[in-house]
């Protein structure tokens, strides 16, 4: 065990603790939780005028297109809910079943449109996400 991942170790067993949960759904968790974090300093970077080039350097990926393509505006990211894999981790089943049976977990879908006629996206939302039951009632 390094010095680096000591605080990391620490994090994920009071996530654990706090939660009650096992440690490796805890370091789901706070996966989810660091993914949302570097979109919104990526954002902040890029209001600040930060290149995409600059932003794939500094977070290691293989260029800046792929940086522009993993946190374009119309990425699914900046929509409400979650992944069926950020669900399935937390709940720790497979994303299909998910998909196929969310009602059975207690899980609200819902689809939102998709950039330019493109197909819609689907963002699953946990018992007592925010979002996960509109004022209407759907």
């Amino acid at each position: 065990m390094s010095e680096q991942t000591e605080p990391l170790r620490r994090l994920v067993a009071e996530t654990a603790a706090k939660t009650g949960i096992t440690p490796m759904a805890a370091v789901a968790v706070l996966r989810d939780e660091l993914d949302n974090l570097e979109r919104e300093v990526v954002a902040e970077a890029r209001s600040e005028g930060a290149t995409w080039q600059q932003i794939a350097d500094e977070l290691r990926l293989a260029s800046r297109q792929w940086a522009q393509s993993k946190f374009s505006q119309d990425n699914s990211g900046s929509l409400p809910g979650m992944s069926a894999a950020a669900v399935a981790r937390r709940l720790g089943i497979h994303q299909q079943t998910v998909a196929a049976q969310p009602e059975k977990y207690g899980v609200t879908v819902k689809t939102y449109p998709g950039v330019a006629g493109g197909r819609g996206r689907k963002r699953y939302f946990l018992p007592g996400d925010e979002g996960s039951v509109s004022p209407s009632g759907e």
